[in-house]
C-alpha cells in the first residue's frame, strides 16, 4: 500500500510544474475549459485511469490472467502516452503557435520523468526515497535546467527544431515497454524468480534512472544547441538590418541629388519587393532581393548635378551620360566580391524584353530575372512619381503603359504581376 500511495504522490507534484511549464509556453492565453483538457490529458491522469482500469481488472478478471495485465502496465501506460500526446499539441498550438516538437517533448519529457517512478523498491524507506525525494530533485532539475530553456527558446525566432528532441523521450519510453515484456518472460519462464525483491527492483530502478539521466543530458544539449541557433539567428538578423539601413543611407545620398527623385530608390526596391514576394517565399532571399534593387541607381553617383537636375530636354550627349550610370554602377559593385549578384539591378535594370534597352541590348530570358523584376518597379516608381515636367500619372493610365509594354518593355511575367498589385490597390496607395 506505502508503495502505492508514495507512487501517486509522487505523480501529483509533478502536476503543478507540468501546468506550470504548458501555461509558460502557451503565455497564458489558454482558456478555462483548455486547461481542464490539458489537466484531462497529463501524465497523472493517464496514471490514474491505467490504475481504475486495472482496479476493475483485478475485481471481474480471473487472477491469473489480471496479474499479466498488471505486469503489462507499462505498455498501457505508453500506449496512451502516445495518443494524449498528440492531443497535448493540438491543444497547446491552438492555444499559442509554436513548433508541435517542443510541445510532444514537454509532455513526452514529464511522461519519462513520471516512468520511472513506477519500479520502487518494496521496503517502505525505499519507496519514500524513490517515489517522494527523487522526483522531488528530478522536478527541481526540471525548474532550474529545462524549465528556463524551453521558455528562452519561445521568446526568440523560431528555427528549425531537432527531430531528436522528440525522439528521444518517445524511444526511452519504447525501453519501458520492453522491460515489460522482458519482465512477463521472466516471470513465465521462471516463476521461481522474485522480481518484487529488493535486488530486482534495485536493478530495475538504478537501469531506469540512468537511461532517463542519459536522455535529459541529451534533451538539455539539443535545446542549449536550439538556443544558440536562435541567437546566430537574431545576429544574422541584426546585421541585415543594419546592412540595408546603411545601404538606405548611400542611396538616400544619391537620390537627393535629385529632389524630384527623392525616395526613389527605397520605394523601388519596395516595389521590387512586393513583386518578388508573389513567387518567392524565402525570406532570405527576399531581403536579398530588396538589397539589389536598392542600390541599382547606384551608378548616378558619378553623373554631374547639372545633368540630373537640368529641367528641360536632355541633348543626345547627356543621355548618353545618363546611360552611363548603368555601367558605373555595376563597376562600382563588382568591387563587393562577396555579393557578385549586387551588379545584376545596377547593370541590367534598363534592359527591355525585346532587345532594345541597354546598356547591353539583351532581350527575352537573356536578362536576369531580378534585373526584369526592378525594370518594371522602376518603370512604375517613374510614372507614379512627380517630375520636374509632370506630375504623377493617374493609376488608369499607369496601368495602361504596362500593358502595353508586356512582350517589349516588360517580362511578360512580372508586369503582369505588376498590373495583379495595381489591381488590388483600390485606393491607389502605391505611388510618391
Amino acid at each position: 500500500m506505502i508503495q502505492l500511495m508514495t507512487f501517486l504522490i509522487a505523480q501529483l507534484m509533478f502536476v503543478p510544474v507540468y501546468l506550470k511549464v504548458t501555461d509558460t509556453c502557451t503565455e497564458n492565453k489558454g482558456t478555462f475549459w483548455q486547461k481542464i483538457k490539458i489537466i484531462s490529458i497529463s501524465p497523472f491522469a493517464v496514471y490514474l485511469y491505467v490504475n481504475i482500469f486495472f482496479a476493475f481488472a483485478m475485481a471481474f478478471i480471473p487472477a491469473p490472467i489480471a496479474e499479466n495485465l498488471v505486469m503489462s502496465a507499462d505498455v498501457f501506460v505508453i500506449s496512451l502516452s502516445f495518443i494524449f500526446v498528440n492531443l497535448y499539441a493540438g491543444i497547446c498550438c491552438k492555444i499559442a503557435s509554436w513548433d508541435k516538437i517542443y510541445y510532444a517533448s514537454i509532455y513526452l519529457s514529464f511522461f519519462l520523468l513520471q516512468m520511472v517512478f513506477n519500479y520502487t523498491y518494496v521496503t517502505a524507506a525505499g519507496s519514500v526515497v524513490c517515489n517522494i525525494l527523487v522526483p522531488l530533485i528530478v522536478i527541481w532539475y526540471y525548474i532550474r535546467k529545462l524549465m528556463p530553456l524551453y521558455i528562452s527558446i519561445k521568446k526568440k525566432p523560431e528555427v528549425k527544431v531537432s527531430r531528436f528532441l522528440f525522439l528521444l523521450p518517445a524511444m526511452a519510453e519504447l525501453f519501458f515497454v520492453y522491460r515489460s515484456f522482458v519482465i512477463i518472460a521472466i516471470s513465465a519462464k521462471y516463476p521461481e524468480v522474485a522480481l518484487n525483491d529488493i535486488y530486482a527492483n534495485a536493478i530495475l530502478t538504478g537501469f531506469s534512472y540512468i537511461l532517463t539521466g542519459f536522455v535529459f543530458v541529451c534533451m538539455t544539449t539539443l535545446l542549449k544547441n536550439i538556443l544558440d541557433e536562435q541567437d546566430i539567428k537574431c545576429e544574422t538578423e541584426k546585421n541585415k538590418e543594419l546592412t540595408t539601413d546603411m545601404i538606405k543611407a548611400l542611396v538616400k545620398t544619391i537620390d537627393a541629388k535629385d529632389p524630384y527623385t527623392n525616395g526613389h530608390s527605397i520605394r523601388v526596391a519596395e516595389y521590387t519587393r512586393m513583386l518578388a514576394e508573389q513567387a518567392y517565399t524565402d525570406s532570405d532571399e527576399l531581403h536579398n532581393i530588396y538589397n539589389i534593387a536598392l542600390l541599382h541607381d547606384i551608378g548616378k553617383i558619378g553623373i554631374p548635378d547639372n545633368i540630373i537636375n537640368k529641367p528641360g530636354k536632355l541633348t543626345d550627349e547627356e543621355f548618353k551620360v545618363i546611360k552611363g550610370h548603368t555601367l558605373t554602377g555595376a563597376k562600382i559593385l563588382s568591387e563587393i566580391k562577396s555579393a557578385p549578384e549586387l551588379i545584376y539591378g545596377a547593370k541590367y535594370h534598363h534592359e527591355r524584353y525585346d532587345g532594345k534597352g541597354y546598356p547591353c541590348g539583351l532581350k527575352g530570358e537573356e536578362i536576369p530575372e531580378i534585373s526584369a523584376i526592378i525594370a518594371v518597379a522602376d518603370a512604375y516608381d517613374a510614372m507614379t512619381s512627380n517630375r520636374s515636367y509632370r506630375k504623377l500619372l493617374p493609376q488608369e493610365t499607369v496601368k495602361q503603359e504596362i500593358e502595353k509594354g508586356l512582350g517589349t518593355q516588360f517580362n511578360p511575367k512580372w508586369g503582369k504581376i505588376m498590373l495583379k498589385l495595381i489591381e488590388k490597390d483600390k485606393d491607389y496607395k502605391m505611388h510618391q
